[in-house]
């Protein structure tokens, strides 16, 4: 994915889906591993930089498995649930309180992440009753 296609990402999304930061990180290392390529936000300055992990203990293996984006209404709560995640710290320190994490895929096999952050607590999505398939669920802003 090019950056210029982020930044087009960026600055178009905003009218479908509440945020202030979007961040795209590729799996590496056989789908062990998952870096930070690429972020853009209204909050403080980026302090997700480089590689953090995605191993088979990561919430975000379930994003793989399943297909479905996460939402998490309250990055604070999520932390003191999972007091290990350093990127969720490090979102929580930028100013970001809520997220949405959509799982890209090439050929059904999992390529990355794009991490959508709202500075708002339980501001970003929830799941739109009418859905045209399970594996294409329509998302709207709260």
């Amino acid at each position: 994915m090019s950056r210029n296609v982020l930044e087009v990402i960026f600055k178009s999304f905003a009218a479908i889906i509440p945020y202030d930061r979007l961040g795209c990180a590729f799996l590496s290392d056989g789908g062990t591993r998952l870096t930070a390529y690429w972020a853009r936000s209204n909050l403080d300055h980026c302090r997700l930089q480089g590689l953090f992990a995605a191993d088979g203990r990561s919430q975000l293996q379930e994003v793989f498995r399943t297909g479905e984006p996460r939402i998490l209404n309250d990055l604070e709560s999520y932390l003191d649930a999972e007091p290990q995640s350093d990127s969720t710290r490090r979102i929580i320190a930028e100013g970001g309180r809520s997220s949405l994490t959509c799982p890209l895929f090439v050929a059904g096999r999992p390529l990355g992440v794009l991490f959508f952050t709202s500075r708002e607590k339980a501001r970003i999505w929830k799941r739109s009753t009418r859905q045209s398939s399970a594996r294409s669920p329509k998302w709207s802003p709260q």
